[in-house]
């Protein structure tokens, strides 16, 4: 999953404010397309075709993104 840091992705499912909802990110880690679960420290929703940058990745896996077209 650490192959996963700085990859840029888009959202799939709605990733709730502040971490307060795990959602989903279509990202390419090592050539193949993954939908992985992540969170935002975002102040809004991050919703379906947000574009976003993965920033880290928690100890279970999940990724913490942050929105690029701000």
């Amino acid at each position: 999953m650490k192959n996963a840091l700085n990859q840029v992705g888009e959202v799939y499912l709605t990733i709730g404010a502040n971490r307060s909802k795990i959602g989903k990110v279509s990202v390419t880690v090592q050539g193949t397309l993954r939908e992985l679960e992540a969170l935002t420290d975002e102040q809004k929703d991050l919703v379906l075709g947000n574009v976003v940058r993965v920033k880290d990745v928690t100890d279970n896996g999940i990724l913490i993104v942050e929105l690029l077209n701000k």
